[in-house]
């Protein structure tokens, strides 16, 4: 409800103008570091103009933007709105509720194991790396950085094809996949061979006190020797090692 002491609603109003007279603006790659699947959502007639919603749109991978006729708060269903007889909240809160399911669906499809076959040896091989996790994640989940460090599965530049990214392995030209861009921290990815053999590797970081700990699952391939397997096992070592290198490295923002 409306507070009805008028002198605490002019005392929120000077504050209200304080602050929107005094806001710092948000750097650009701030906002183009949000990795996290996001629903803009705002009226035609809002405070924020459309033309700054759309701005927004552009520069956060993947977002999505919903735009409702009325103005400030009149689709969230304010106490002030202008709108009294509308089912603007409503509908305001059903596309919301669509665009929460339908990415948690899609995530959940991606990550989603295949079913039946025999159980596999696995290998959980995880290294600490001191920077915040998000930082570890928007470095690490970026095809574009896989030869930085990953020289197991790439040793040159990576070119985009479609959904797919094609590498140059020391096994041959490989094509990568990864799980489309999660607040999880998840970055599992499909390798596919020049055979035709697709091998999935759950891959993901997780908060560890200020830093990030970034894990990655091994398993063992059917037909795949202790050597082998052993081989694998060192050269994601290597790779995580150098990833952590990398970014200890680099100067904190």
């Amino acid at each position: 409800m409306v507070n009805p002491d008028v002198q605490q609603l002019k005392t929120m109003h000077d504050k209200d103008v304080t602050r929107m007279q005094s806001f710092k603006d948000v750097p650009d790659d701030a906002v183009r570091s949000v990795g996290v699947p996001t629903l803009i959502v705002l009226g035609d007639q809002d405070i924020v103009t459309p033309e700054h919603a759309f701005e927004l749109t552009r520069l956060i991978s993947g977002a999505r933007l919903l735009i409702l006729p009325g103005g400030h708060g009149d689709y969230l269903g304010e106490a002030v709105m202008t709108q009294k007889q509308t089912r603007y909240p409503e509908l305001t809160a059903r596309l919301i509720q669509e665009f929460l399911d339908s990415d948690s669906r899609a995530l959940a499809s991606e990550l989603a194991p295949p079913r039946g076959g025999p159980m596999h040896d696995v290998q959980h091989i995880s290294v600490y790396i001191a920077r915040p996790p998000v930082e570890v994640y928007e470095f690490a989940s970026d095809p574009r950085n896989l030869p930085r460090w990953a020289a197991g599965l790439a040793r040159s530049d990576v070119r985009r094809d479609g959904d797919d990214w094609i590498a140059d392995a020391p096994l041959g030209t490989v094509r990568v996949r990864f799980v489309q861009r999660n607040s999880f921290g998840v970055m599992d990815h499909d390798v596919t061979l020049e055979s035709g053999v697709t091998v999935h590797n759950p891959m993901r970081v997780v908060p560890n006190g200020g830093g990030g700990e970034i894990v990655f699952t091994l398993i063992r391939q059917p037909g795949m020797s202790d050597g082998q397997f052993a081989k694998d096992k060192a050269a994601v070592e290597n790779d995580l090692k150098a990833l952590k290198d990398l970014l200890e490295r680099k100067p904190h923002s």
